[in-house]
């Protein structure tokens, strides 16, 4: 600490001892040299100065301020991302079953719907189920004694 701080503030305590503190500032004070900015200078022009220290400020909230909205627009992006995505696959299902039901149509699929509906609901449900059932194991390959007994029977009808 340098001694020319205290001896002002002494000399504050000294004058008023001797009865001239009327005289004396109420604080110590500060000398033109101690004073690094242009504020406290009269004559000099201080908009630089301010200039500078508001272009300091600016900086440092900026910088502060940075982080959150870097966050903010990094889940803005993924949110963005999703719902494209999801708009996406929304056209494309309903671009899916659009042309499932017109090809249905074109080939009376409503009325092989209402169809099937009343096998499934009959009493020849189970040999409708039984009989796909049959066909799928002959297709798969893993009955093939039901393929045999199919071409044998073809056999004697011919």
């Amino acid at each position: 600490m340098s001694p020319a701080p205290y001896a002002r503030e002494v000399m504050g305590m000294s004058s008023a001892e001797r009865g001239l503190g009327g005289m004396m500032p109420p604080n110590q004070g500060m000398t033109n040299m101690d004073d690094m900015g242009s504020t406290s200078k009269p004559y000099a022009n201080n908009q630089n100065q301010r200039q500078l220290e508001l272009a300091g400020q600016n900086v440092r909230q900026n910088t502060m301020s940075a982080r959150p909205q870097a966050a903010a627009d990094a889940m803005g992006q993924v949110r963005k991302a999703t719902t494209e995505q999801s708009t996406a696959q929304t056209f494309m299902t309903r671009k899916a079953t659009d042309v499932i039901y017109n090809r249905m149509e074109q080939m009376g699929g409503g009325s092989a719907l209402m169809q099937l509906n009343s096998i499934m609901t009959s009493p020849q449900r189970e040999s409708f189920v039984n009989n796909i059932a049959t066909s799928k194991k002959m297709f798969e390959g893993s009955a093939p004694e039901l393929g045999q007994v199919i071409a044998e029977a073809n056999r004697y009808r011919a």
